[in-house]
């Protein structure tokens, strides 16, 4: 139990159920607001995620809002899990938070996302917590952690929802081959288990004008970017998406893409460490030459399926490093930080003819 300015957080109990489905029915219009059904649901298979806000008087307790959820299996949220809880599952999704209606903007939400969160902390099993929201509601969400996903394929009523996800610090990271250079919990966007469906032809420098076509003036993607690991072949990118661009290479940002020994030379507060390029990746051509590149934007929601790392501790602006959000190889290119162009090589990436 917690306390913060005379209101407390805790488990909702059984009997305050409906007093939670009272004030969801208040906050959200009835094409989305969940039935008295789920709710007892979720407090019943899982209780423990089915906190509370509450002022401790008048007696008994007064519920002011809550936050429920079930466990999933998968790493995005689904029309299926908002039906059902997988005890075992190690990502958390969110399926509801709300407050009084009279009580709002006094940040009793993010009071109770904050809890909320560190009591998920806590739980070595959970690694991640996604939730649905509409898009006025993103700037919620990001102010305790979350990041967004994108446009989420859920129907739940006649609005768009948008996914946002946090990875808590037991989640899975991205390796790929950069050993520490890639911090603890990697924010895996759109991250959607798409199959190319077909085979992949891995391109190389040689061939890239085979792999363009010209539209409005622009070089193009002629095919769909795919992962280059032959069990993964998830699709990154559609066709036409992105334009060709020749760019020289910057020592900085081609050290961290090669993944070669770090030196003096890399800001970072990291010991000297060996690391590797995984064998499915060339190596990019050395520092100062001009090498081809795909240019996508303005935003990652351009990609189908494209994981990040977290901020490298390089150069002001950082950067993020790029993998296919599937399986995580990487890295097959690069972002900075807050920026909205998103660079991937053509020789780190198949694609589907």
């Amino acid at each position: 139990m917690a306390t913060s300015n005379d209101i407390f957080f805790d488990l909702v109990r059984e009997g305050e159920v409906e007093a939670a489905h009272e004030i969801e029915v208040q906050g959200f219009p009835p094409d989305e607001a969940g039935s008295l059904e789920t709710f007892r649901y979720r407090q019943l298979n899982a209780p423990a995620l089915f906190i509370g806000a509450f002022r401790p008087s008048p007696q008994p307790r007064t519920l002011l809002g809550y936050i429920n959820a079930t466990l999933s299996s998968e790493t995005t949220l689904s029309h299926d899990s908002m039906f059902t809880h997988s005890p075992g599952g190690s990502t958390v999704c969110i399926h509801s938070v709300c407050v009084k209606s009279s009580i709002t903007r006094q940040g009793i939400a993010t009071q109770l996302l904050l809890n909320y969160i560190d009591r998920l902390e806590k739980d070595k099993t959970i690694e991640h917590v996604i939730v649905i929201c509409h898009e006025e509601l993103q700037r919620l969400y990001a102010r305790v952690g979350f990041q967004l996903v994108g446009k989420s394929p859920v129907v739940h009523g006649s609005r768009d929802w948008f996914e946002m996800r946090k990875t808590l610090r037991n989640g899975t990271t991205f390796d790929g081959g950069l050993g520490s250079i890639i911090h603890e919990d990697l924010v895996q966007t759109l991250r959607k288990p798409t199959r190319s469906g077909s085979a992949a032809k891995l391109s190389s420098v040689h061939s890239i004008e085979e792999m363009t076509t010209e539209i409005d003036g622009k070089k193009t993607n002629k095919h769909a970017l795919v992962c280059v690991k032959k069990d993964c072949s998830s699709l990154i990118l559609r066709a036409n998406v992105a334009e060709l661009r020749e760019s020289s290479s910057i020592e900085v940002r081609l050290l961290l893409l090669n993944a070669g020994t770090l030196n003096e030379t890399v800001q970072m507060k990291l010991d000297p460490v060996p690391l590797s390029l995984p064998q499915e990746l060339p190596k990019l051509p050395p520092s100062g030459e001009t090498t081809s590149w795909w240019l996508i934007t303005p935003n990652p929601m351009a990609f189908e399926n494209i994981g990040f790392s977290r901020p490298v501790q390089t150069t002001s602006p950082r950067i993020r490093l790029l993998a296919c959000a599937e399986c995580d190889l990487g890295p097959v290119g690069w972002s900075l930080e807050g920026g909205n162009e998103f660079w991937v090589h053509p020789s780190r990436v198949g694609y589907r003819v």
